[in-house]
């Protein structure tokens, strides 16, 4: 399952790669809708990652894409609380990355934006994930960084 799934990019390629049951979480009522029509064999639900329409467990792995980079740090462990709450086994996550929280300024706003290491802090706050994998990836044109990461629940979730 994507939380914050757009037009359902991520999940055409993973149905071109050959994986079924995909489903999404998008904000947006008529992205909903739009990306529905786009990819009628996944199921994508009208929700927010600080209430996901799903029980616990419901997913053998749950990810996102520079979604977690929007909620506020205030919002921030309840966002990670439900994805981890959804995720059976897998969480997967492609963010900006600093090593400390930083704001972005975002379309010349303000608190709408933050890097920080996301990895790090689902370790910090759930204590039955373990990190199997992160790569950094740094960008060509600038000083920003990604961060690529996979959890594994130590103890897959029943």
């Amino acid at each position: 399952m994507e939380v914050g799934c757009n037009l359902g990019n991520q999940m055409l390629v993973l149905q071109q790669m050959g994986f079924t049951n995909l489903q999404g979480i998008e904000i947006h009522r008529e992205i909903v809708r739009d990306t529905q029509l786009r990819l009628p064999s996944a199921k994508v639900a009208e929700g927010s990652v600080l209430q996901i329409p799903f029980a616990d467990a419901s997913f053998d792995l749950v990810f996102t894409s520079g979604v977690l980079i929007h909620i506020a740090p205030a919002d921030l462990t309840i966002a990670m609380g439900e994805i981890h709450r959804c995720s059976k086994t897998w969480i997967w996550g492609l963010e900006y990355y600093a090593p400390e929280l930083t704001e972005i300024p975002y379309r010349g706003h303000r608190n709408l934006m933050w890097k920080t290491d996301y990895a790090q802090l689902f370790l910090e706050n759930f204590s039955d994930l373990e990190l199997v994998m992160e790569e950094r990836l740094p960008y060509l044109a600038d000083s920003n960084v990604d961060t690529m990461y996979l959890l594994r629940r130590k103890a897959p979730h029943k």
